[in-house]
């Protein structure tokens, strides 16, 4: 952009080469292409096309899907685990004074029993965990049964989609 023309005694002369200072300025002063605003049912639309299956199924019910969303396998057959094997494992765990990895695995019972429809062993296992974490609530004691009703749905419409793909 500058080129020194001579060096004198008072200081250095440049010239400028303003074909491609200007070039220089259009590169740095480039805006992004402004986009016109959505409207409120094209953002309704984009925000309906991203929600998950989950999401659907649970409609308005957001405590239910936020009960879910941490807690249930999408695809709980590709655990090679029993329900008696991971709270076993969490048992001794306890026992042992690991919290850390009690907690986990009394997550996965509770999350296996979702998927089994057994509501009982929901509620259990979920309890030990709020137990050995007071600060974390589990929000699918508030009403396990509907959220285990909804995972279902879940699991019968995912097992309908795999039956076709195969």
């Amino acid at each position: 952009m500058c080129a020194i023309v001579a060096k004198n005694k008072g200081g250095i002369k440049l010239k400028t080469d303003k074909k491609r200072l200007s070039k220089a300025r259009d590169f740095f002063s480039r805006r992004k292409s402004i986009t016109p605003e959505k409207t409120a049912e094209e953002k309704a639309k984009i925000a309906e096309a991203a929600k998950s299956e989950l999401e659907t199924i649970c409609g308005k019910d957001v405590d239910t899907y936020l009960a879910l969303r941490d807690t249930m396998f999408l695809d709980p057959e590709k655990i090679t685990e029993t329900i008696e094997e991971t709270a076993a494992k969490a048992e001794k765990f306890e026992k042992a004074g690991n919290t850390q990895a009690a907690k986990i695995w009394y997550k996965v019972a509770g999350g296996l029993a979702i998927s089994q429809k057994d509501v009982p062993k929901v509620v259990r296992y979920f309890t030990k965990y709020q137990k050995l974490d007071p600060q974390n609530l589990c929000p699918i004691l508030k009403n396990p049964e509907n959220a285990v009703a909804k995972a279902q749905e879940y699991y019968k419409k995912h097992q309908k989609e795999e039956r076709i793909e195969r």
